[in-house]
């Protein structure tokens, strides 16, 4: 049981991390499109 809380909580911080990146990259995409429009 101790090893699945471990991997859970790897599993999120995970989650968090991927979804900073995926508003970083959709900021960086609108930035890009807002600029060519």
């Amino acid at each position: 049981m101790r090893f699945t809380g471990c991997n859970n909580a790897v599993e999120s911080r995970k989650d968090t991390e991927l979804s900073k990146l995926s508003g970083k990259v959709a900021v960086i995409i609108g930035g890009t499109t807002g600029m060519a429009l």
